[in-house]
C-alpha cells in the first residue's frame, strides 16, 4: 500500500505542474524508466491536461531505449542504462522526437534496496530548446528512502516532477544552466534532494 502522505505530497505536485502548464501554455514529454509512466498518470488525471501533456516513452527496457529514443547503445554499454549520462540523453532525445515539447523531463533509477552501494537512487534531467539546439540539464541524484519499491516509485516521480516546476517557474529568468538545482522546492518527504552527479 502506498504512504498516504507520498501519495497526497506527489498528487498535489502534478496539480501544481499542470496548473503552471496551462499559465505559461507550455507543453511538456517524459522520457520515463523506473517510474514506468507514473508521471505521466499523475498528470493525465487533470482536465484539460491534454494541450499540455505530449505523453511520455516509457523505456524500461535497454533494447527500447535505443530502439524508441534513439540513444547510443555504446553509452550505455559504458555507463549502464540507469546512469546520469543516459538519463541527460534521453531527455534530450525524447525532445528531439518531439517537435511539439518545450521542454522533457526524464527519470532513472535503481528501487531494489541493495541496488547500489548508496541504495536505491534516481537520476533526473531536464531537456529544453536554446537557439536551434537541444540541450539537456546536469542530472541531479536523488537518492530514495521509502520502505517498499512502490513507494520509492513514487519518490522517483515526485522528484521528476518537482523537476518540472523547478523549471517552469525560474525558466524565464534563469537560465537551466545556471540554475541552482540543489535547492529544489519541496514539501517533507524522506527523499535526499539535489545532489550533484
Amino acid at each position: 500500500m502506498i504512504n498516504r502522505l507520498l501519495f497526497n505530497s506527489t498528487h498535489n505536485l502534478a496539480k501544481e505542474v499542470a496548473q503552471e502548464l496551462k499559465k505559461q501554455a507550455k507543453k511538456i514529454v517524459f522520457a520515463e524508466s523506473c517510474t514506468a509512466g507514473l508521471v505521466a498518470a499523475q498528470l493525465a488525471q487533470f482536465s484539460g491536461i491534454s494541450k499540455w501533456l505530449c505523453g511520455s516513452a516509457v523505456t524500461y527496457q535497454e533494447s527500447l531505449k535505443t530502439d524508441w529514443l534513439e540513444l547510443d547503445s555504446n553509452l550505455i554499454q559504458k555507463h549502464t542504462s540507469v546512469s546520469p549520462q543516459v538519463t541527460k540523453q534521453m531527455a534530450e532525445s525524447v525532445l528531439r522526437l518531439t517537435p511539439s515539447a518545450d521542454f522533457s523531463v526524464a527519470v532513472t533509477g535503481h528501487l531494489e534496496s541493495d541496488a547500489t552501494e548508496q541504495g536505491p537512487l534516481a537520476f533526473v534531467s531536464v531537456g529544453y530548446r536554446k537557439h536551434e539546439s537541444i540541450l539537456s540539464t546536469k542530472p541531479v541524484r536523488y537518492l530514495l528512502e521509502a520502505d517498499t519499491r512502490c513507494d520509492r516509485q513514487w519518490e522517483a516521480a515526485r522528484a521528476t516532477l518537482n523537476a518540472a516546476i523547478e523549471y517552469l517557474r525560474f525558466r524565464p529568468s534563469v537560465d537551466p544552466d545556471e540554475m541552482d538545482w540543489t535547492q529544489l522546492y519541496v514539501e517533507p518527504t524522506k527523499i535526499h534532494w539535489g545532489h550533484w552527479i
